[in-house]
């Protein structure tokens, strides 16, 4: 048997040796009846039923409980959309199964008697359509990086269904910005500094450092139990008892990636999915919560903990969410195109777009917003990454500081301190997080020992994961480390 876990959400390989020949037609017969009915068990959330179908072979080397255990992290996506044939390769079928936000790819070792003796879920990005024409761009190309960017770049706006995309790179020189695309289809204008994005989940490195300033200001601890700010029909529940300020703002609370009352709040649409999520369904989830694992020792990201975080943070503070931001960050930074959608005008926002080039909406928050509710400009977050890279002087660097500092060991290259996950690439450490709606991504880097910084936003879906790992490593093989 072979284990692999891929970075979250972890998903299982298990693989035995016992092939039998088969006809390839037969295969893939059996194939699909099999990827079917995993998608309605994955979709029912029926994790036994999947593993009835593996033969016994499968079964001897893993079992139900473990099994079971990966499978389930699989349910805090939402639905299987749809399931699609990939291809057919030394008898193993493989099919995509696409979520809403994301796509992973099915590989089963299939018999005869429909079951499968091996076994793999993954990350899997579509093959995207290229376009023949070029998409407008504004680069300055002056030394090998440019090129290196734009090339890198290009791979990616090319795709068909992309949309425009605005990189920043910062060093001792300043900053290079370099921007593709057009703001809206058939407008031939590019997107500039200045231009509003979503950035979803970059939101929970502002509220990291809202809690390391009020941690700095001794309005509250670290280690602040939740159970202390909650309502004490909330707060008795003793799946709470040991998680603390710290375990949600390093995503060791136990708590999941998000709540299974989500689809339950009054008014859901998946098209907006937590516009109607409230402080009322958060609590209801918390008093009936059970948790898995052993808080502080076992690491599960989490939308739902930084979501309470941001709650807790507005009970010890008595503000609101927006108005903490504005006051420990945006406003001291100047930053005037950060913050929640309800702040800009709608002409000030492009159209988002899914990974199939189809318009979406902005996404809205109540109590989730501390978790992915932000919406920002590259102009602005490249200042914010500025003022991490700085010596501590200010309350606010005193706050990024403390963000940054490690809290948590999470072999073998995501270790996490407050929201950063922290990697070592080259010999040289970064501080990295990336976020996704339903209809952009973004992405940060901080590589404080080359006082170097990397912003990446981008108006689709299409992940962009690849040409953030890629500029990572130009930078920091750059200097021969």
């Amino acid at each position: 048997m072979r284990l692999f876990l891929t970075i979250l959400p972890a998903i299982v390989l298990f693989t035995v040796q016992t092939v039998q020949a088969q006809g390839l037609d037969s295969l893939k017969t059996i194939g699909k009846a099999l990827a079917n009915q995993i998608e309605y068990y994955i979709n029912s959330e029926q994790a036994d039923s999947i593993y009835s179908l593996g033969d016994e072979d499968f079964k001897s080397q893993i079992g139900k409980e473990e099994f079971n255990n990966f499978i389930s992290q699989l349910y805090t996506l939402g639905r299987i959309e749809s399931l699609e044939f990939i291809d057919l390769k030394d008898r193993i079928y493989r099919s995509s199964l696409d979520f809403k936000e994301q796509s992973f790819s099915l590989s089963l070792g299939v018999n005869q008697d429909l079951t499968f003796n091996s076994f793999l879920i993954e990350p899997y990005e579509k093959p995207q359509k290229m376009r023949t024409d070029t998409v407008i761009s504004k680069v300055e190309k002056i030394d090998p990086l440019d090129d290196f960017v734009d090339s890198i770049s290009r791979r990616y706006i090319q795709q068909e269904n992309a949309q425009t995309l605005s990189i920043g790179v910062l060093d001792r020189k300043g900053a290079k910005r370099y921007f593709y695309g057009e703001t809206f289809r058939g407008n031939d204008s590019l997107p500039d500094e200045n231009t509003i994005y979503e950035i979803g989940s970059l939101t929970k490195i502002f509220t990291a450092v809202v809690l390391a300033d009020m941690v700095k200001k001794g309005t509250l601890s670290l280690e602040d139990k939740i159970t202390d700010y909650l309502p004490d029909s909330v707060a008795q529940n003793p799946a709470l008892k040991d998680i603390t300020l710290l375990s949600l703002a390093n995503h060791t609370s136990t708590l999941p990636r998000l709540p299974d009352n989500l689809e339950q709040s009054e008014g859901y649409s998946s098209d907006d999915p937590y516009s109607n999520y409230d402080e009322g369904d958060l609590y209801a989830f918390l008093k009936n919560f059970k948790g898995k694992g052993v808080v502080n020792e076992t690491y599960l990201y989490s939308n739902l903990g930084f979501g309470l975080l941001g709650n807790i943070l507005e009970k010890a503070s008595g503000k609101t969410f927006q108005e903490l931001v504005k006051d420990i960050i945006t406003g001291p930074l100047q930053m005037t195109s950060t913050g929640v959608l309800q702040e800009f005008e709608g002409e000030d926002l492009m159209p988002v777009y899914n990974k199939n080039g189809e318009a979406v909406k902005h996404w809205t928050f109540k109590s989730m917003a501390p978790a992915g509710g932000l919406q920002s400009s590259l102009y602005d977050l490249l200042v914010f990454s500025k003022a991490n890279l700085i010596r501590p002087e200010t309350p606010l660097e005193e706050a990024l500081t403390l963000s940054r500092e490690l809290t948590y060991f999470n072999p073998p290259n995501d270790d996490v301190a407050l929201a950063w996950h922290i990697k070592m690439t080259g010999g040289v450490i970064s501080y990295v997080h990336s976020g996704g709606t339903a209809g952009s991504r973004s992405y940060i880097i901080l590589i404080p020992d080359l006082d170097q910084a990397v912003v990446i936003l981008a108006n689709s879906s299409l992940p962009i994961d690849d040409l953030a790992n890629s500029l990572i490593e130009n930078l920091t093989e750059a200097v021969g480390f």
